[in-house]
């Protein structure tokens, strides 16, 4: 949508069975690889534990090819009902 080219962000579709199908709790996730340097950053949504949080920011520090990958925490701003995001 053009309404969204400001976020400049991309996203991948592809069919299920193209992906690998790991056990997620009482579910399941589809992954696929994508080379690191097609990441910029990670965006924590502002539902992320921060269990969580720092487990994908030691994935990043521990491979040397992402040291390029920044982190940031998506901040909500009260006043104005907007959004801001805050490396970390």
């Amino acid at each position: 949508s053009n309404q969204w080219n400001y976020e400049r962000e991309w996203r991948m579709l592809k069919r299920l069975d193209e992906l690998e199908k790991k056990p997620l709790e009482n579910s399941f996730i589809y992954l696929d690889s994508i080379p690191t340097e097609a990441i910029e950053g990670v965006i924590f949504g502002l539902g992320v534990d921060e269990q969580s949080k720092n487990k994908i920011k030691q994935l990043i520090k521990d491979s040397n090819p992402s040291a390029h990958i920044k982190a940031f925490n998506l901040k909500q701003i009260r006043e104005t009902y907007g959004f801001e995001l805050e490396e970390v």
